[in-house]
């Protein structure tokens, strides 16, 4: 199989077995993944079964893993206090 098709194979596979909606791409003797994946597990699992179908072809992993809001630290309303203004003493002359 040649490396154009094998990429088709290994984007077919990571659809269908991780439901990622991933760019596969053969350059330069490669194999490169590319998009977002909404975490490690599933960056990782792409990467699996890229190497199980190439295991040979060297692969060049450039997904992107998403990382979900902590709604805590997006929220203006929890955030800390300013800090308190510092405190002036009159200075001996």
């Amino acid at each position: 199989m040649d490396l154009a098709a094998l990429a088709g194979a290994v984007q077919a596979a990571v659809r269908e077995q991780a439901g990622l909606n991933i760019t596969v791409d053969a350059l330069d003797g490669m194999l490169v993944l590319d998009g977002r994946v909404p975490s490690l597990h599933l960056w990782q699992l792409a990467l699996a079964i890229a190497e199980q179908l190439a295991p040979t072809v060297p692969i060049d992993n450039d997904l992107l893993i998403e990382q979900p809001v902590d709604r805590a630290i997006a929220s203006p309303s929890l955030a800390a206090p300013p800090l308190a203004p510092a405190l002036h003493t009159p200075s001996n002359a």
